[in-house]
């Protein structure tokens, strides 16, 4: 929640009512949490053949527009009169560049939705009737494309309520919007747990007909163990004297750490060798020649 979208696009031809194409889109990602969601969005784009589709894409054009431009590429050629075509898009920029030119687009629009307010609110101060331009215009309908964009903005509305935040799909307002496939976070988690894909057909959001197949794989991503450089080096003796069991050394330095401070023995409780030359006690010394018992010493 909250991350930046990641987002892959590929094109089928409708040849038929059911149409099937296979692609594998991979997203890298570290990990996932409760807030993980994988939609789909199905978009229908104008255009009666390849070419079209391409250049409405990439210049943002509707339908009308495109047959426009379409009737005057005709009257062009029966003039021999060569339209200029726009140049092939890039494909790792041509969806970034797409983007930019829809929000350009809308930051035009509403520059002169704002302008037109301003200068409404001024005609009011001034107790002026506005002009004709200036009155917002009231439409008694809606263009399909609009009331599918609308739609589109209820949903999201709606499934952020419930904690699954989608973005708008990543399209130029002239393509329609079919449906989509909401994949949450306990599918993708089974995914990462099962060895097998998970099977994600679905019927389509926004739409009372159609559906959409698709399989969730994940596969881990695996690293390889370098070997050591060093255990390679030792040789049998070399490794039998660094691993190997042995006794502690109580003179080592380390071997105070290991069994800590020895107790010292105290000193005057050891037996008195024999022919030591200490004074007995009392304080007397024995002169030579004599010897001394236990008791009374006679001198």
């Amino acid at each position: 929640k909250g991350a930046a979208p990641m987002v892959a696009f590929t094109s089928c031809v409708m040849a038929n009512p059911s149409p099937e194409w296979h692609e594998t889109f991979r997203f890298d990602v570290d990990s996932i949490d409760s807030s993980a969601v994988l939609v789909a969005w199905v978009m229908s784009a104008p255009g009666d053949d390849e070419e079209e589709v391409v250049e409405g894409t990439q210049l943002g054009l509707s339908e009308d527009e495109l047959h426009e431009l379409r009737l005057k590429r005709l009257l062009a050629e029966a003039a021999q009169v060569k339209m200029p075509r726009p140049a092939a898009p890039e494909f790792n920029s041509a969806l970034s560049t797409a983007f930019e030119r829809a929000t350009k687009s809308a930051d035009q629009s509403a520059d002169v939705e704002v302008h037109k307010m301003r200068k409404n609110m001024l005609a009011q101060s001034r107790g002026v009737e506005p002009t004709t331009e200036l009155v917002p215009s009231k439409k008694d309908s809606f263009s399909l494309a609009d009331r599918r964009w609308r739609e589109v903005a209820n949903l999201r509305t709606t499934l952020e309520r419930s904690g699954c935040e989608v973005h708008e799909p990543l399209a130029p307002r002239s393509h329609v919007p079919v449906g989509c496939v909401v994949v949450r976070f306990r599918q993708l988690r089974t995914a990462v747990w099962e060895t097998y894909p998970v099977d994600a057909t679905r019927t389509l959001r926004l739409n009372v007909r159609g559906s959409l197949a698709m399989e969730v794989d994940f596969r881990p991503r695996f690293f390889e163990v370098k070997p050591d450089p060093r255990a390679t080096q030792l040789t049998p003796d070399e490794e039998d004297e660094l691993y190997t069991l042995k006794p502690i050394d109580p003179s080592h330095e380390s071997a105070e750490w290991i069994l800590g401070k020895l107790p010292e023995k105290p000193a005057g409780k050891g037996r008195r060798k024999r022919g030591s030359s200490a004074p007995p006690k009392g304080g007397q010394r024995s002169r030579p020649g004599l010897t001394t018992s236990r008791g009374a010493a006679r001198q």
